[in-house]
């Protein structure tokens, strides 16, 4: 019997596990020796190793939300529209089994806790320090699953279209050789078809945690020139309360230079911060020469 068929009655099964449609997949991409559908196969099976590999599809939207021990969860608001994008925006990297996973004990909606550095930072940015996590329906990631699905289905529709069948368990030379180009339009009409926009990564279950990434072009040099200013700012202070609120700030700043993929609006928010301190504090040349480096800085954020 043709794998290509058996590949095609599997992807249309209702029935069937997307780890069971992957397995098969993997045989016959293994098979016709196509190796970069193996390769989404198998990230798709185990989950994506790197973020920028993960697919368009795999972008989920959500509601931010804080849990109020006394009135359950409450809208949790951001008054900085790109940031709250950048923090309600995910590229899921789990691998498509444990999404299916959550779908089939989910009750409509799936909710998210986030790193414990980027849920400290939105704690603190609030009045009241209520624990923040982003709720997601289930249906944008049954949309994944089904993706995935029809995926396996097209490249098996046009592995048939184009003679590639197979007999028992192997495929001709001629077969491998036509599968190649087969593959290859697939792949750029149905997977990496799309220019990209924020890209994060999350280890995704019920109650997982996540850390946010973005692709930028943050000027580092300039922000670690600022936090040298910033911790000579912090040897002159003797305001103990403000001096560790700005020490804080100073801390995000680090962090982001020391990422491989520093966050923007983050960095933003954190220059807020930092500039209605150094404005508050009178008497002192390194605050006043900050205040004027801060706007400079953020024109600059590709936010």
């Amino acid at each position: 019997m043709s794998l290509v068929l058996e590949l095609q009655r599997e992807a249309v099964a209702g029935n069937s596990s997307i780890n069971n449609l992957l397995r098969k997949a993997l045989l016959v991409a293994k098979k016709l020796k196509v190796h970069e559908f193996e390769k989404w196969v198998l990230s798709e099976m185990n989950g994506y190793a790197r973020f920028d590999e993960i697919p368009d599809y795999r972008e989920v939207r959500g509601n931010l939300k804080a849990w109020n021990p006394y009135h359950g969860y409450i809208p949790y608001i951001i008054q900085n529209s790109n940031f709250y994008d950048e923090v309600s925006t995910k590229k899921m990297d789990s691998s498509v089994g444990e999404l299916e996973h959550i779908l089939e004990g989910s009750d409509g909606t799936v909710i998210i806790k986030f790193h414990a550095e980027l849920e400290n930072f939105l704690m603190k940015s609030q009045e009241f320090p209520f624990q923040p996590s982003l709720h997601i329906s289930d249906s944008q990631f049954k949309k994944i699953v089904e993706t995935v699905r029809g995926i396996v289905l097209n490249w098996s529709l046009q592995l048939e279209e184009d003679g590639i069948l197979g007999e028992g368990m192997s495929f001709s030379k001629n077969e491998e050789e036509k599968a190649v180009k087969s593959t290859e339009q697939i792949i750029h009409q149905n997977i990496y078809n799309s220019g990209g926009g924020h890209i994060q990564v999350q280890q995704l279950t019920q109650h997982s945690t996540q850390s946010l990434e973005i692709n930028s072009t943050v000027d580092k040099s300039e922000l670690s020139a600022l936090i040298i200013d910033l911790k000579k700012l912090l040897d002159e202070m003797t305001n103990g309360d403000i001096k560790d609120e700005l020490d804080s700030e100073v801390t995000v700043l680090e962090a982001q230079v020391k990422s491989p993929k520093p966050k923007p609006a983050m960095i933003a928010e954190a220059l807020k911060s930092i500039r209605n301190i150094s404005e508050g504090i009178t008497g002192s040349l390194i605050a006043t020469a900050i205040v004027e480096k801060i706007p400079m800085i953020v024109s600059k954020l590709p936010l």
